[in-house]
């Protein structure tokens, strides 16, 4: 074979070995669902973002490669540029829920990707794409203006839903909010969400619902009697909560005082039934809260 000749086959050989390694590093990226965002204990510089794949990986060296967000300034240029340093902390998570064989039996949550990011301007307008977002899909929020004088933002006006659920009623009211976000600085969700009540796959039906909202305002929540939703076989609680949602938190949540409820049964509290609540009611009395 001449030199020549040699020389191309190499060109070509490195190109095809190019496209493949790009396909196959594509290929390991998975479109992202469920997308939501929240500020953190440091609201005015501090944003987390969550989403969910179908990744089946669990181990650190592709959570590198796939817990990643791109995020720039409103205004334009290039990847974002800040005169304080910027700090992003990658994590990857994924829970199991066992329900009564009865009533939901098993489940396993998708790949959780969560990316904290600090050292954001405040106030300020950003435009970003979490890993496995089209090149063509732009995503945007902005940050909570300054808390301590001198600032501009104020008056701050938020969002207020709760017992939110997953009926037509709730779609209509997160309609009704989507119309009016431009107005918004968050949204504060105070407990009893999807109202899954052991049926794990309606968290994720939840996080689609929400996401149109929860991927541009920050979405902050808390606990509800809805979210304790006890495993049938450890009596472990809020794990569904815990695991999707990236709240400033003092401590976990928790039920007071700590009972029992392995073998739960019922998904969530009817008067009379004859079975240990998965899900215990703040007004059955068993319960100070």
């Amino acid at each position: 074979m001449h030199a020549h000749s040699s020389r191309q086959w190499l060109r070509l050989a490195a190109a095809i070995s190019a496209c493949l390694s790009q396909d196959l590093m594509s290929a390991s990226i998975a479109p992202p669902a469920q997308v939501f965002i929240a500020s953190g204990a440091l609201a005015e510089s501090q944003v987390s973002f969550t989403w969910i794949t179908n990744d089946t990986r669990d181990d650190e060296e592709s959570c590198k490669l796939v817990a990643a967000v791109e995020v720039r300034k409103a205004s334009g240029g290039s990847a974002v540029t800040e005169d304080r340093q910027l700090t992003a902390s990658p994590e990857c998570l994924r829970y199991t829920f066992t329900a009564s064989r009865r009533t939901y039996g098993n489940y396993t949550s998708g790949r959780i990707h969560r990316v904290r990011l600090s050292g954001l301007s405040p106030y300020t307008r950003y435009r970003y794409r979490v890993q496995g977002d089209p090149p063509d899909l732009v995503r945007a929020f902005k940050t909570l203006p300054r808390s301590s004088p001198p600032t501009r933002g104020y008056p701050l006006s938020f969002g207020v839903t709760g017992d939110l659920g997953q009926s037509q009623d709730s779609r209509a009211t997160l309609k009704d909010l989507q119309k009016k976000s431009g107005q918004y600085s968050l949204i504060l969700h105070p407990g009893d969400m999807s109202y899954a009540d052991t049926n794990s796959v309606r968290w994720d039906s939840y996080g689609e619902m929400v996401e149109p909202l929860a991927s541009k305002l920050q979405w902050m929540v808390c606990p509800g009697n809805h979210e304790i939703e006890a495993d049938h076989y450890t009596g472990d609680v809020f794990k569904a909560y815990e695991a999707r949602f990236a709240m400033p938190a003092a401590r976990p949540a928790e039920v007071a005082p700590s009972t029992d409820l392995v073998g739960c049964e019922h998904p969530f509290p009817v008067p009379l039934h004859p079975y240990l609540d998965c899900t215990p009611s703040a007004f059955t009395g068993r319960y100070n809260w």
